[in-house]
């Protein structure tokens, strides 16, 4: 599994925030940052990596995005990192 940057964390985030959403509209808040071609590239690295779940056969050329378990799982990583190692042996 690669390593989640601030884009990826964000669109991860997006999907959470409205889950069932149109791919297309996940990608809209970041598109001052990145082109929509990159932005759907990293939307199928989510995919592929499990993250999302996307369904493209409810609604004929709608994908609609959903964020996993694992997904929420790694915006809490991102969210709560380690505790200071002073911290977890007290």
């Amino acid at each position: 599994m690669s390593k989640l940057d601030e884009i990826d964390i964000k669109l991860l985030k997006e999907i959470d925030k409205r889950p069932g959403q149109p791919l297309a509209r996940a990608a809209e808040a970041l598109l001052d940052r990145r082109s929509q071609r990159v932005l759907y590239k990293r939307l199928l690295d989510l995919e592929a990596q499990q993250l999302i779940s996307v369904d493209r056969r409810s609604e004929k050329r709608r994908s609609r995005a959903t964020i996993t378990e694992k997904g929420k799982a790694a915006i809490m990583g991102r969210e709560n990192p380690c505790p200071a190692p002073e911290a977890r042996f007290s």
